[in-house]
């Protein structure tokens, strides 16, 4: 879910839904029901877009077929273009389904399917994430360092998208040193002036557009 005008969107609210799920069941039910073995379920770093109020993140699932050869399909929006941001904010994470073989080869899973899998192949299902709301510059650093500390938001992601001056090793943010630095991006960046923003990398799959506010309205 997208991030909201004074909250910050709510994640996972949809997962990943595999085999006619309509429910996020345990992954050791999941795997008694279908031939599947699953290698990885998890949240998604970086997946929500930035901004003053940050959006929702999303899952991914890792799964391996067992004994058998299937064909695979996947049925997420937002994989081409991203969910965008708004007033400021960045868009979330692009979805991303694929299959990769042993030896490498990628394979996008588009909604016509058709992509065949043995259990030699690795199929993943990755959900987009929500986009932003508001300047990332302007985030509370109290929710950023929450971010951070669960894992939620990169250190990267905090020094590039948030402008936070931060200790790799022990998670501090200087807080002085990241006003002082923050003033400089924003002079730099201008993203009040955003109003819809689809093409922030690395969360844009691929550019789409940007639109602007200025005096005569948006363009």
């Amino acid at each position: 879910m997208g991030a909201r005008a004074t909250k910050d969107g709510f994640g996972l609210i949809g997962g990943v839904r595999i085999g006619g799920n309509v429910s996020q069941i345990p992954m050791e039910v999941f795997e008694t029901r279908y031939p599947f073995f699953v290698e990885e379920y998890s949240i998604v770093q970086d997946s929500g877009g930035p901004g003053k109020f940050r959006g929702g993140l999303s899952a991914v699932e890792k799964i391996r077929p067992v004994k058998h050869t299937c064909e695979i399909g996947g049925c997420n929006d937002r994989a081409v273009i991203p969910p965008y941001g708004l007033f400021g904010g960045m868009p979330g994470l692009h979805g991303d389904n694929r299959v990769t073989t042993k030896s490498g080869k990628v394979t996008q899973v588009d909604r016509a399917g058709g992509v065949i899998a043995t259990q030699d192949d690795l199929i993943s299902f990755r959900a987009p994430g929500g986009g932003g709301y508001g300047d990332p510059l302007d985030r509370d650093l109290n929710l950023l360092k929450h971010d951070v500390f669960n894992g939620y938001v990169s250190i990267e992601s905090a020094r590039r998208d948030y402008g936070a001056v931060i200790d790799e090793v022990t998670l501090v943010i200087d807080e002085e040193a990241t006003k002082a630095n923050r003033c400089k991006l924003k002079a730099d960046k201008k993203r009040e002036n955003i109003f819809i923003d689809q093409m922030t990398q690395p969360f844009a799959g691929r550019a789409f557009r940007i639109l602007y506010m200025n005096k005569e309205g948006i363009g």
